[in-house]
């Protein structure tokens, strides 16, 4: 065998290796990637596809009745958690629950990878509908989800729209329910 093949034969071994070092980050399904991150989810509430992979709202098994969500991105090696936060309980005296993190890849601010979410739990019945303030002055109603637990709220915000001023709270008719 001459030098030339040896040295492509330790090549193809190297990625090789590489190949299943890597793959073994990699699991098969949602669930499998919470499980490897050991995040012992009780149920997942809501999932959306997203440019940078999958957002997963659940119900964490070891924390009932609160809800959290994270980000896990997909390859064509498989499924593997990137990162997540807290995102409130249904068991507090508050309307709702705001919070604010970034569950991407990076947390560069314009950076591609990273995607920072608003976020909470709706525990007031009589809020139909809501509106996010921006200091920069713009507006932007968030998405309202219905779960087995309860109602969501999520927004993912641009440049412009990351620094939340007021969340506004409406009943069916357009009352202003809830204000902060």
């Amino acid at each position: 065998m001459s030098k030339g093949n040896i040295k492509i034969l330790i090549g193809i071994l190297c990625l090789l290796i590489m190949v299943f070092a890597a793959a073994g980050r990699y699991v098969g399904s949602l669930e499998e990637a919470m499980d490897e991150a050991g995040l012992f989810e009780r149920q997942i509430l809501h999932t959306l596809e997203v440019e940078q992979g999958t957002v997963v709202f659940y119900e964490p098994g070891n924390h009932p009745d609160r809800v959290h969500v994270g980000l896990i991105k997909k390859t064509f090696l498989g499924y593997e958690w990137i990162s997540g936060t807290d995102v409130g309980s249904f068991e507090t005296d508050h309307p709702l629950t705001y919070g604010y993190s970034n569950i991407g890849e990076s947390i560069k601010q314009g950076d591609p990878k990273a995607l920072p979410i608003h976020s909470g739990v709706i525990i007031e019945d009589r809020i139909d509908h809501m509106k996010l303030e921006f200091r920069d002055g713009s507006e932007s109603p968030p998405e309202i989800i219905e779960t087995d637990i309860g109602r969501l709220w999520y927004f993912f915000p641009d440049e412009g729209t990351r620094d939340l001023s007021k969340i506004y709270g409406y009943g069916k008719t357009g009352e202003t329910v809830f204000e902060n």
